[in-house]
């Protein structure tokens, strides 16, 4: 294992003690857990959440089933009735744990299906998969600069201005 993934795994393994921790105290807690308590359900989830943004790509399942927890009413009101939602980050955690172990986990998460440009790749190639709005600024550019020759050649200031440098150039 890489000394990468060695400090992924220790920082996931924390997550899970720590987020073990927290359960239990929410599950045992009478009322809302508030102040310091809070403060490091908070940092906890936060910590999670970049984990798995950086180890998985916010393109995941992993993801996608944090942000879905993260999505339940009163997510921070947290009691002995009130804590499957952190059960369930709790759960991820695990899961990305495991993947870590055993080395489960993608190579990068730009390696998700995404292209990236390269000298292999021409500017048509580009023109065709880049997002509709850099499309379109590429086109309005593109008639921008034909329409400024257009009408840098119509004015004959400019006609005379070439050919004098043209008879000039000449030996």
């Amino acid at each position: 294992m890489k000394p990468y993934n060695d400090k992924l795994t220790a920082e996931v393994k924390n997550l899970v003690e720590q987020g073990t921790d927290i359960l239990r105290r929410a599950q045992s807690s009478t009322s809302r857990m508030e102040g310091e308590e809070l403060a490091e359900v908070s940092s906890w989830v936060t910590r999670l959440g970049q984990l798995l943004s950086r180890t998985y790509g916010r393109k995941s399942q992993q993801f996608l089933n944090y942000s879905q927890a993260l999505a339940t009413p009163n997510f921070y009101s947290l009691h002995k009735d009130w804590n499957a939602h952190i059960a369930q980050l709790l759960g991820i955690a695990e899961s990305a744990a495991h993947d870590l172990e055993h080395d489960l986990t993608p190579a990068h998460p730009s390696d998700n299906g995404v292209v990236t440009l390269t000298d292999e790749h021409g500017p048509w190639w580009f023109f065709q998969h880049c997002t509709s709005k850099t499309r379109t600024w590429l086109v309005a550019a593109a008639l921008t600069l034909l329409s400024a020759a257009y009408f840098a050649g119509r004015n004959n200031f400019l006609s005379q201005l070439v050919e004098l440098w043209r008879k000039n150039a000449k030996p």
